[in-house]
């Protein structure tokens, strides 16, 4: 019989730092430490306060927090869609300076990681136990599942013009290690600096002392995993709002569908997506996060538009969800067993796309696309509701594998097992 540590566990203090300008990584960090904080841990969030401190998301005093500088939102999702990069040597030492200071004065037992990539040095340096929290698929290492090569890059882009598909899905993998040589050129040098062991690629600076993967196995297979490895299944968030009035003026004889762009929208999509549902049948709900600022005056009478919704509940009352491929609402869409029109924004959300479309519960766009040719989010639309049936029966079997898991149980006893192994009683 596996034993429970949660019976004999002492309270730690544990910092937990998100990319904390992606609501997706903080979302799910706030579940868990919730979670923590009721099983009596002493938890404090580290990030920006964008999403941090934000009443809607985060009650006031709910954890401890502490200010640490994070990369711009659209600096990042430049990053991600261009050769641009994002850590230049000087941000670099700024977010690990800070980092280092933070982790000093705190001198926390564990440090959670959700993609915020410097804490992975600084909390090295200063000997701190990581557990991260990853996807299956940013581990090419342990993934089973087949990668193609994006749009949503303009190298891959180009080698697709140039050499067609099936060469480009072929150099695919020496395209992103040299991708992310480029991108994450500093990392080497501050190991070095630190005397760490040297990690130049994503799939290696992500891995911690322990790693729980937040996947299910149908959506992320994964094969020979190291003993400090967990997979446990997502663990879901979604903001504990109420529903807007108007929520009750639905015709429920009509088509609805939800837009959400979670926090890695494009200003020139939702305008897209706007104007492609102008006056028509659909009553189209949509959430921001903040992306766009709209005019109420202008919007047609079919579209109800809010900063931020309860997005599983609204999931619950629609027959499609438009969204950009985000590992949270995706695992929403197939808890609530909604169908997606993914039009991804970069490469991650294009493998989110192309899975859901493998498994015939949606179809996959790319915003690279549907910006050249908008006509396509109304093609696509058309082509789920022809045949929604087809596609809510594909969606119930990716929904009836994910209510096998538990992610945030899981999560919750691999972390406390693992500092019962760290720290003893």
């Amino acid at each position: 019989m596996k034993h429970d540590y949660s019976k004999d566990m002492v309270p730690r203090k544990i910092v937990i730092t998100p990319a904390s300008n992606v609501i997706s990584h903080t979302g799910r960090c706030i579940t868990l430490a919730r979670e923590l904080k009721r099983r009596g841990h002493e938890i404090v969030l580290a990030g920006s306060p964008g999403y941090l401190r934000n009443s809607q998301i985060v009650s006031e005093n709910e954890f401890g927090y502490y200010e640490l500088p994070d990369f711009d939102r659209e600096e990042a999702m430049e990053a991600l869609r261009t050769m641009k990069k994002a850590y230049n040597r000087k941000i670099f030492q700024e977010h690990l300076n800070a980092e280092l200071n933070m982790l000093s004065k705190l001198n926390p037992h564990l440090v959670i990681v959700d993609f915020r990539l410097t804490m992975y040095v600084s909390a090295r340096v200063l000997r701190i136990p990581i557990v991260s929290l990853l996807n299956a698929r940013w581990l090419p290492q342990y993934f089973m599942g087949k990668y193609e090569a994006p749009d949503s890059h303009p190298l891959p882009l180009l080698t697709k013009r140039i050499f067609g598909k099936r060469i480009a899905n072929f150099l695919w993998p020496y395209l992103i290690k040299l991708i992310q040589r480029y991108k994450l050129s500093p990392f080497p040098r501050i190991c070095k600096r630190y005397q760490l062991e040297v990690r130049r690629y994503l799939p290696d600076i992500l891995i911690g002392d322990y790693n729980l993967i937040l996947d299910t196995k149908l959506w992320g297979p994964t094969k020979d995993l190291p003993q400090n490895f967990k997979q446990v299944g997502p663990i879901i968030w979604s903001p504990d709002l109420p529903l807007p009035a108007w929520v009750n003026e639905l015709d429920e004889s009509k088509p609805s569908i939800y837009i959400t762009m979670g926090s890695t929208g494009d200003s020139h999509l939702f305008k897209a997506l706007f104007e492609s549902f102008r006056d028509t049948e659909f009553q189209v709900i949509v959430s921001t996060g903040g992306q766009i600022e709209v005019n109420p005056d202008a919007l047609s009478k079919n579209l109800y538009v809010e900063k931020y919704l309860p997005g599983e509940e609204i999931m619950k009352r629609v027959d499609m969800v438009i969204c950009h491929g985000g590992n949270q609402t995706v695992y929403q869409a197939i808890k609530t067993g909604t169908p997606c029109l993914v039009i991804a924004t970069h490469l991650d959300q294009e493998w989110a796309g192309q899975e859901i479309q493998t498994h015939k519960a949606g179809i996959f766009l790319t915003m690279v696309k549907v910006l050249a040719n908008p006509s396509l989010i109304m093609e696509a639309t058309m082509r789920i509701f022809n045949n929604l049936m087809e596609y809510q029966k594909n969606m119930k079997n990716l929904q009836e594998d994910l209510l096998k898991y538990n992610g945030l149980k899981g999560a919750v006893s691999g972390i406390e097992e693992f500092i019962q192994q760290s720290y003893g009683h």
